[in-house]
Parts: structure tokens; sequence; C-alpha cells
């Protein structure tokens, strides 16, 4: 989990974080990559405060 605590403390440089990437037609409007985790987030564009929705474990389904 330690992956997942970096990326997560790396978001705080929105928008010049690396591993982001944009979810196009999900729930969730990016995802972070942690190790084997993905960290599934929205987040405004303008004001510095991430809603972190979940944190999965990466499989064929976590998508």
């Amino acid at each position: 989990m330690g992956h997942v605590v970096d990326a997560v403390e790396a978001l705080a440089y929105m928008p010049k974080c690396e591993h982001v990437e944009a979810l196009v037609g999900h729930v969730y409007g990016y995802r972070l990559r942690g190790g084997n985790y993905r960290v599934l987030f929205d987040w405004d564009g303008t004001i510095r405060i991430v809603e972190i929705q979940a944190v999965k474990k990466r499989d064929e389904r976590t998508y």
C-alpha cells in the first residue's frame, strides 16, 4: 500500500501529477496508478480538493 500513499500524496501537484488519466464515460473522473492499485477520484480543476471515490486492486474489472 506504500505505492498508493505516495501516489495520493502526489495529487497535491494536480494537474501536473504523473500517472493520472482522465476516464471517459465512467462514474469516476480520473484514475491514478499506485503500484497494483488504482485510485479513482474526482477533481473539479480549480480548488485543491481531491475527492477519492475508491481504491481498488487492479484486475480485469477495475474500470
